[in-house]
C-alpha cells in the first residue's frame, strides 16, 4: 500500500468512526431532551423502553466508532506515513478514551433521567 493510499484510507476510517460518534451524540441528545421535558410523566414501561431503546442505540453506534477507531491505530501502526510525525496521530490510547468516553455518557445519561424522575414534581 502506497503512502497516499494508506492516507486516503485512514481518513475514510476516521470519517466513519467520525460519523458513529456522532450518531451517539444524536442518541444521547434527544435521550436527555426525552428525560428533561417528559422523563417524569412516563410510566415505568415507557422510562424502560426508552432506556433501553438509548442502550442499544448507542451502543451499537459506540461499538463501531470504538472498533473504526482500533482499525485506524492498527493501520497507522502497520503502514509508515507522514502521519507518523503528528504529534497527535501518535499518540496512543485512542481507543481507550473512547471506550471510557461512551461508558460513561450512558451512564451518566441514565442518572440524569432517574434523577429527572425521582426530583419531586412542582
Amino acid at each position: 500500500m502506497s503512502e497516499a493510499e494508506t492516507l486516503e484510507t485512514l481518513t475514510a476510517i476516521g470519517s466513519a468512526s467520525g460519523s458513529y460518534i456522532t450518531m451517539i451524540i444524536s442518541f444521547t441528545f434527544a435521550y436527555l431532551t426525552v428525560a428533561y421535558f417528559v422523563g417524569k410523566d412516563l410510566s415505568r414501561f415507557q422510562c424502560a423502553a426508552v432506556t433501553g431503546l438509548y442502550i442499544i442505540g448507542a451502543t451499537l453506534s459506540g461499538s463501531a466508532a470504538v472498533g473504526y477507531a482500533d482499525l485506524w491505530v492498527r493501520l497507522h501502526d502497520r503502514e509508515p506515513t507522514i502521519a507518523d510525525e503528528v504529534w497527535l496521530f501518535s499518540t496512543l490510547g485512542w481507543v481507550e478514551i473512547l471506550m471510557v468516553l461512551q461508558i460513561s455518557v450512558l451512564f451518566v445519561s441514565i442518572y440524569f433521567m432517574y434523577d429527572v424522575r425521582r426530583s419531586k414534581r412542582v
